[in-house]
């Protein structure tokens, strides 16, 4: 073992690491890590008003979903070394000699690279170490409008004037440990709530999809 290695727990004590028979009687070291259900999803609508101004807010979220960690876009060259693209908050992540006790230090060395990520290596296995709670919180509209008194609108005939201004998905915070190169929305939208027998604890979801994308509009409502 080199530093930054894991070291998985002899849970049942026979002196070596696996999962037994693969049965319910005989589980080997494997034991309940996480739920890949979404946990509490929730939603809220917000409307107020003060004199003239109106103000609309909508959000949506889930307070805790596990995710073990999938696809290129989060493990960069632990998943593949030709990796192009390696996300900029990874090398602070990457275990190193001048900080060997840094908490936030989770990854490997460098040099493990594509070696610990592996199918039957270390970081490929199940674990509670990189198991990350995707919740989060996303305001999916904001909406801030201005009624112009009647007093102006009627010198032109014209009932109500309403101007406003919008935007979509402005606003995202993550309660789990989750890089801001993925999106919690994206990546677990894989869970099918009509059918959760269909969850895995790898996902099968592309993290590299594009993420929800934020849109800002603006507009004049008339009544005549």
């Amino acid at each position: 073992m080199r530093g930054g290695d894991l070291r998985y727990v002899d849970v049942d004590g026979d002196g070596s690491i696996d999962n037994g028979n693969n049965t319910l009687e005989d589980h080997g070291d494997l034991v309940p890590i996480g739920n890949a259900l979404p946990q509490f999803p929730f939603g809220f609508n917000i409307s107020a008003t003060w004199k003239n101004i109106d103000l609309t807010v909508i959000g949506q979220g889930v307070a805790k979903q596990d995710w073990y960690p999938n696809g290129p876009l989060y493990w960069a060259t632990f998943h593949r070394p030709y990796t192009s693209f390696i996300r900029k908050d990874l090398l602070n992540q990457v275990w190193d000699p001048a900080h060997p006790n840094d908490p936030n230090r989770i990854f490997p060395q460098r040099q493990r690279a594509y070696n610990a990520l592996s199918n039957g290596r270390m970081s490929y296995n199940y674990n509670d170490h990189f198991l990350t709670n995707i919740g989060y919180l996303r305001i999916k509209n904001l909406t801030l409008g201005y009624t112009i008194p009647p007093t102006f609108t009627k010198k032109i005939n014209v009932k109500r004037l309403r101007v406003f201004l919008s935007g979509e998905n402005i606003f995202t915070w993550s309660f789990g440990g989750l890089t801001k190169y993925l999106d919690p929305e994206e990546v677990g939208a894989h869970v099918s709530y009509s059918n959760p027998n269909s969850v895995s604890g790898r996902s099968a979801t592309d993290t590299q999809l594009y993420p929800m994308g934020k849109t800002f509009s603006a507009g004049l409502q008339i009544n005549l």
